[in-house]
């Protein structure tokens, strides 16, 4: 497992200045947070520091977790309300997907000798034969497999 970072960008692209802005994420072990700016209480995103996702600003916030193998997606929900002079309200919401495939490489290795395990006898100047069944019982594809005998035989799987 590896550290995984989200960025979410929030666009104001409407004709009113949002409050609240709030953004949530469908993982409940993801918890996003603003992205300040340098000396700021608000967010980088907020130039005039008011607080309001004003008309046309891009706010950034930011998540931080482990990856898992495997496929994983998510959903991330930004939301801010307006009030009008007649103290009418109206929520503004917008979700946005995302997801990865975490890589999990694995292999094993069955060495066997004349079709065996392990405890076979064999007399001396019999034939012996020696099998390799390797397996890669991970998720992604692997390449260039060599497998290398400690007898110095080496053999490139096909």
């Amino acid at each position: 497992n590896e550290p995984i970072s989200w960025e979410y960008t929030v666009t104001n692209i409407g004709n009113v200045a949002l409050s609240g802005i709030s953004v949530t994420d469908s993982d409940g072990g993801v918890t996003p947070v603003a992205v300040l700016g340098n000396g700021h209480v608000t967010n980088i995103g907020d130039s005039n520091d008011n607080n309001m996702l004003d008309a046309g600003e891009i706010w950034k916030f930011s998540a931080t977790g482990t990856s898992v193998a495997g496929p994983y997606s998510n959903t991330g929900t930004a939301s801010g309300s307006f009030t009008d002079d007649a103290n009418h309200t109206r929520t503004a919401t917008a979700t946005d997907d995302s997801g990865y495939t975490g890589a999990d490489p694995h292999i094993t290795l069955d060495k066997k000798t004349n079709g065996v395990d392990h405890g076979l006898n064999i007399f001396q100047g019999q034939p012996v034969t020696w099998t390799y069944d390797v397996k890669n019982d991970g998720n992604v594809a692997l390449a260039h497999v060599v497998v290398t005998d400690d007898n110095g035989t080496a053999g490139t799987a096909g």
